[in-house]
Formats: structure tokens, C-alpha cells, sequence
């Protein structure tokens, strides 16, 4: 369509086969990522600066040298800004994609992590770190490995 949007994804009606529906959600992606930066760089990113430049002047934010340096302010302003995730078609296949994209050095775990579900791969990460640790010391849903619960 003129709007850069598929009458598919519009109503949400994939009849074509995986790769013809992916194909259609790739193109609108590209529509829904261009439309994303342009909010971002012309709304988003100048707001947030405001914030951190109010933050520092009124002592909110601690940052010697925050004005007179162009490389900490840059430093200060990082921020990534996510959408929701792009739709998936066949969940397996895209993680199974993603998967050998990492595995071939084509991407990084954090955008994977990113484009699949929308989340950020530092907080997933310390939480798997957690869970892993939880489960080797035997603790699943309040059990002991004897399976006895620890609550009674």
C-alpha cells in the first residue's frame, strides 16, 4: 500500500506461505523503522536531553565538566530507544535464524534479544544468571531437591 503497510498485516491475515508473509512483514518493518527513527531523532532524543540538562544544572545529576565536555554529555545522552518487537510468523524459525546469525558472528545476542522480544539483553541476561543459580542449588518453585517444600 501507499503507507508503506501490506493489506495483510493491516488486517492481520497471512494466507501466503512463511516466507511470502515474511517478506510482507519485512517490507513494513522498514516503514515502521524509518517512521520510529524520524520520532526518535525529532522528538524523543531532543526531550531527553532537556531532562538531563535539567537534571545536571539543578544538581539532580552529578556530572563535573558536563558542559564543557562534548564526549561526556554524548556519554550521558546514550540512550537506546526500543519499539515492540517486529512480528514473527513462525517464532521457531526466527529464533533458529537469529540463532545462527549470533553462532556466524552476523549479530549480537543483544539485538537478537532486542528483535525477537522486545527486551534488553542486560536484563535478561542477569536474570537467566539468577534463575541458573537458583536451579543449581536445587530450588524449583519453593522445593528442595528431595522435593520437599521449604515454606512447610
Amino acid at each position: 500500500s501507499n503507507a508503506g503497510i501490506s493489506y495483510e498485516e493491516l488486517v492481520g491475515m497471512f494466507s501466503s506461505s512463511y516466507s511470502a508473509s515474511r517478506a510482507t512483514i519485512n517490507e513494513s518493518e522498514k516503514t515502521y523503522a524509518d517512521l520510529r527513527n524520524e520520532f526518535i531523532n525529532k522528538f524523543l532524543n531532543p526531550i531527553w536531553r532537556l531532562i538531563i540538562d535539567y537534571g545536571v544544572l539543578s544538581g539532580q545529576i552529578d556530572a563535573p565538566g558536563y558542559f564543557d565536555s562534548d564526549l561526556m554529555r554524548k556519554a550521558i545522552y546514550g540512550v537506546t530507544w526500543t519499539g515492540v518487537n517486529p512480528t514473527q510468523v513462525d517464532p521457531t524459525k526466527d529464533v533458529k535464524a537469529y540463532t545462527e546469525a549470533i553462532s556466524n558472528g552476523l549479530c549480537t545476542h543483544e539485538y537478537a534479544t532486542r528483535m525477537l522480544y522486545g527486551l534488553d539483553f542486560e536484563e535478561v541476561a542477569e536474570r537467566l544468571k539468577d534463575e541458573k543459580e537458583k536451579f543449581s542449588q536445587g530450588i524449583n518453585n519453593g522445593e528442595t531437591q528431595n522435593g520437599t517444600n521449604n515454606g512447610e
